[in-house]
């Protein structure tokens, strides 16, 4: 969850070994200790990073994706209007109109 909605759902395994969501793969990359790996999901080793930016006040949650201020994916249509969870797998969802794409979150 991000500012009160839903980012991602799946199982925990395939959430944590490919998120589809940007703040999901942030926030995993805070863990310290662990890096997080496209072919081999969270591994150990890596140093933790900060999420740049802060969470929005419910009073001035931003118009589109609540991410968006803080997201390096972001794109002029991430700020346009709200974002609906979408399948992005047998059983996953992710709120990013740029999940679908593959290579996009490696």
């Amino acid at each position: 969850m991000y500012a009160g909605e839903i980012v991602e759902t799946g199982k925990v395994n395939e959430v944590f070994a490919r998120p589809r969501h940007p703040y999901t793969r942030a926030l995993l990359a805070t863990l310290p200790g662990l890096v997080l790996s496209e072919a081999e999901g969270l591994e150990r080793g890596g140093k933790m990073t900060v999420i740049p930016g802060i969470v929005p006040r419910t009073q001035d949650l931003p118009k589109g994706c609540r991410f968006h201020p803080r997201c390096p994916l972001a794109v002029v249509a991430c700020r346009r209007n709200p974002v609906p969870l979408t399948p992005v797998g047998e059983g996953r969802q992710a709120r990013c109109i740029r999940a679908g794409e593959r290579d996009l979150l490696q």
